[in-house]
């Protein structure tokens, strides 16, 4: 298969987070920084039918180093970052009511972490970084609007991938430490039994 390029964002940015809706018809691009900014409040939406980027309206928290998520209720979870300091503060997006809300904040304030839905309907944000490399891992309820730390992943990292598989696991992988720096080790965390286990490198 074949790379094509499509339109460009507006404005150029990079550590930004990117997210598609639940339906997987559109895409959204937040927050990041740029030569002009370096604390994004943006975002946008991608229409790949008409190959399009609307802007939306802004964050309360501009940032960059963010990590973001779809819930299960169509909602977008932006989660910590940086912005002159590291932010511990989420917000959420409604993209039916293109509106923001600001919710209680994480116990551990980081940027560059991960931050994915699980099964079990609650976002999960995932290691980062807060002036060193963390394994913290917190997980927010929408419904009672709460945070609570569960088990930190086996290495501290940031700069990590992570998803949510079909297996119900959560895998991340590579990322930033030390001292290894660069890492391939890969790590899944079981939502029922709340626990890590180190899985094949790559």
């Amino acid at each position: 298969s074949d790379w094509v390029t499509k339109a460009s964002l507006n404005p150029a940015r990079m550590d930004l987070a990117v997210v598609n809706d639940l339906t997987g018809a559109y895409l959204y691009a937040i927050g990041g920084w740029s030569s002009v900014v370096l604390y994004s409040d943006v975002i946008e939406k991608y229409d790949p039918g008409a190959n399009t980027w609307t802007p939306k309206t802004v964050m309360t928290t501009a940032r960059r180093g963010a990590g973001a998520a779809v819930g299960a209720d169509g909602k977008i979870y932006v989660v910590g970052g940086y912005n002159g300091g590291y932010l511990a503060t989420l917000e959420v997006y409604n993209p039916a009511t293109d509106t923001w809300t600001t919710k209680t904040s994480m116990s551990t304030a980081r940027a560059y972490l991960c931050v994915v839905a699980g099964g079990d309907g609650l976002i999960y944000a995932i290691g980062g970084y807060t002036g060193a490399a963390s394994a913290v891992v917190e997980a927010y309820n929408p419904t009672t609007n709460t945070w609570a730390t569960v088990t930190s992943m086996g290495k501290s990292r940031y700069y990590a991938a992570a998803c949510a598989a079909s297996d119900g696991y959560i895998y991340v992988m590579g990322g930033q430490s030390v001292p290894e720096l660069y890492l391939a080790t890969v790590e899944k965390y079981a939502i029922g039994l709340n626990t890590w286990t180190n899985v094949a490198s790559f």
